[in-house]
C-alpha cells in the first residue's frame, strides 16, 4: 500500500455480473447533479433505480447528492467522513470543508452500504465506523470491512465476497420499498 496518486479500482466488467450500468461523472458535485438530471429528465431513468458509487474522494459529491435529491441506495468505497478529518485526527466539524460527510450523512433517506478497507492509512478505518454511526438507524446496511485491504485495493483483497456483498445489497434494496422523499423536503433540499 503506497502513497501518492492511483486510478480508481479497477471495477473492469464487475457492473455486467452485477446487472446493473454505471454512469461515471470524474469531477464533482455538480457533475454528478448533471448526470442525475439526464438519467431522470432525459433518459426517464426513475430514481427508484439509481444507486450513487463514491470511491474515496468521489463519496463527498454522492453523500452530497443523496442527501438533497431522492435515490435507491448509496454505496461507499473508502470514504471519509470528512476531506479535513483526512489530514488530520479532527473529530469535530471545521467551517470551510468541501465534503463534511459525517455531519450531511444523517440526511440521507436511502440505504447506504459502506465498503472500506481495514489497513488503509489514507483513509483510516475509523472515518467508515463514524460514517455507519451517524446513518440513520433505517439507512444504515452491514458495512463490508475487509482485513488486509487498503485505499486502492479492497475489491482485488476481498475477491468474490467483493461482489456477493454488493448483489447482496441489490437484494436487500430489492426487497424493501424505496425510501421516498415528499417533493416539498425536494425542494427545499436543492437550495
Amino acid at each position: 500500500h503506497r502513497a501518492g496518486a492511483a486510478p480508481q479500482p479497477d471495477l473492469g466488467r464487475q457492473h455486467l455480473r452485477l446487472r446493473v450500468h454505471r454512469l461515471r461523472p470524474e469531477h464533482g458535485g455538480g457533475e454528478r447533479v448533471a448526470a442525475f438530471q439526464y438519467l431522470t429528465a432525459v433518459l426517464g431513468v426513475p430514481w427508484s433505480s439509481i444507486i450513487l458509487y463514491g470511491w474515496s474522494l468521489g463519496s463527498g459529491p454522492s453523500v452530497h447528492l443523496a442527501s438533497r435529491l431522492p435515490v435507491r441506495g448509496v454505496v461507499l468505497h473508502s470514504a471519509f467522513a470528512s476531506v479535513y478529518r483526512c489530514a488530520s485526527s479532527l473529530l469535530a466539524a471545521l467551517p470551510g470543508d468541501a465534503y463534511p460527510n459525517v455531519e450531511r450523512i444523517g440526511a440521507v433517506r436511502c440505504p447506504i452500504y459502506i465498503v472500506h478497507g481495514v489497513d488503509d492509512f489514507i483513509t483510516p478505518v475509523w472515518h467508515a465506523h463514524e460514517l455507519a454511526a451517524s446513518c440513520r438507524a433505517e439507512s444504515a446496511y452491514p458495512p463490508l470491512l475487509v482485513e488486509d485491504a487498503g485505499h486502492h485495493d479492497v475489491e482485488v483483497v476481498a475477491g468474490p465476497i467483493f461482489v456477493d456483498g454488493f448483489l447482496k445489497f441489490l437484494g436487500w434494496l430489492d426487497a424493501r420499498p424505496a425510501a421516498v422523499l415528499g417533493t416539498e423536503e425536494v425542494e427545499e433540499r436543492k437550495h
